[in-house]
C-alpha cells in the first residue's frame, strides 16, 4: 500500500508483511517543521511573526511536535505499541532542531564580532531540511528491507513498483 491510510501503513517485502503504526500527529509533526525550515532556507520566513528572537521562534516548530507527541505516546503507551525506527527518528530530528536553534541563538552570525559565518547557519538549516525530507519520504512511502547475505559480495534490494516485484542486485568490489 503506497502512502498512509488512517493511522497505519502496511509494508510488504520478501519476508511477508508487517504493519507500522505511523500517526498523523507524527507525520504533521515532521511536515510543519520541514516547511518552516524550507522557507527559512529560501529566505521567505524570517522568524518575525511572534516578536521573539528568530531562533527561538524557529525552535518552536520543533518544540511543539516534540512535546505533543511525547505526551501522546506516554498516554497511549501499551504493551502492543513499540517505538519503531521512524518514531525514534522523529524525536531525534526534533531534538536536533531544538539544540541547533539554541546554539545559533548564542552563536549568532549576524553579530559584529561573531566567529561564525551565516553560511554555516544556512548549512545547518539545509541539513535539517534534508533530514526531514528523508524522514517524510520514509514515513509516506513504504521501504522494503535491505538484505545482505552472510557470505556474498552482492547487495540485494527488493523493490516494488505497482504490484510488480523487482530485485536490484549490486555487486560490491573489494579493495
Amino acid at each position: 500500500m503506497s502512502g498512509i491510510s488512517g493511522s497505519s501503513r502496511e509494508t510488504s517485502g520478501n519476508s511477508g508483511s508487517c504493519t507500522m503504526k505511523i500517526s498523523k500527529m507524527k507525520l504533521y509533526g515532521i511536515f510543519f517543521p520541514f516547511m518552516s525550515t524550507f522557507m527559512i532556507t529560501l529566505n521567505v520566513y524570517n522568524g518575525d511573526i511572534l516578536g521573539i528572537p528568530e531562533n527561538f521562534e524557529f525552535m518552536l516548530w520543533y518544540c511543539m511536535p516534540f512535546v505533543s507527541n511525547a505526551i501522546n505516546d506516554c498516554q497511549h503507551k501499551s504493551s502492543s505499541r513499540k517505538l519503531t525506527t521512524l518514531h525514534i527518528g522523529c524525536y531525534m530530528i526534533w531534538l536536533i532542531g531544538i539544540v541547533t536553534n539554541v546554539y545559533w541563538y548564542f552563536s549568532n552570525p549576524w553579530r559584529v564580532n561573531s566567529i561564525r559565518h551565516r553560511t554555516e547557519y544556512y548549512d545547518t538549516q539545509v541539513l535539517l531540511c534534508a533530514v526531514m525530507w528523508n524522514q517524510l519520504t520514509w514515513m509516506i512511502y513504504p521501504q522494503s528491507q535491505t538484505s545482505v547475505p552472510e557470505h556474498s559480495d552482492s547487495l540485494s534490494i527488493p523493490l516494488e513498483k505497482r504490484g510488480v516485484e523487482v530485485e536490484l542486485k549490486v555487486d560490491t568490489v573489494r579493495a
